[in-house]
């Protein structure tokens, strides 16, 4: 088995149900999210899954990837200027601009390439925020705030998680992002 690759155990086999129900729904289109997904529908069951925001969540759109995204421009600049056989290559600098263009690139091709996989495997996604009502029932409110409810044998909750700030740490913005949003790491290099 491959470094890395998810395993999923079911207690009891899943059988596809057929008709409105879906076999599994998960909340939640993060990495754990959406690799529950593809999973399950590799295994036959009709899935349902819930993100309020992009696929992929915060690791995929503002925090693993574009992270690495910069790391690995910050490395060829180092390399380049470290190199015997470059020359001039201490002044070497970046263009913010042209990295922060390459990281949403890199981050829309991602998506991308997420999204064709997740319709390839006839995965329903549905757009908004997921709420348990029951073993097997939930509720999708969408961004124009009408609730859907939809019904599912099985439920998986893949919300991710939020940074903890502790007591004695100063939020100060610059190197703690504020309590309004913890989950939203500082990488952009813009405002906005």
């Amino acid at each position: 088995m491959e470094a890395g690759a998810a395993v999923f155990y079911f207690h009891e086999p899943l059988a596809a149900s057929g008709g409105g129900m879906h076999d599994l729904a998960i909340i939640g289109g993060g990495p754990g999210g959406y690799v529950a997904a593809i999973r399950g529908a590799q295994h036959g069951l009709k899935v349902l899954l819930v993100e309020k925001d992009a696929l992929g969540g915060t690791c995929l759109n503002r925090g693993c990837i574009p992270t690495k995204s910069f790391i690995h421009d910050v490395k060829l600049l180092q390399a380049a200027r470290t190199s015997s056989v470059l020359k001039k290559g201490k002044n070497l600098s970046i263009d913010r601009t042209k990295m922060v263009a390459r990281k949403r690139q890199v981050v829309k091709n991602a998506v991308t390439g997420l999204e064709r996989i997740i319709q390839s495997h006839q995965i329903e996604v549905a757009k908004g925020t997921g709420e348990l009502l029951g073993p097997h029932q939930l509720k999708v409110v969408g961004a124009n705030g009408e609730p859907k409810e939809h019904e599912a044998s099985h439920i998986i909750l893949a919300t991710g998680s939020r940074p903890s700030v502790l007591p004695f740490i100063d939020v100060d913005g610059d190197y703690v992002r504020p309590r309004m949003r913890p989950s939203i790491p500082r990488i952009s290099l813009e405002s906005s």
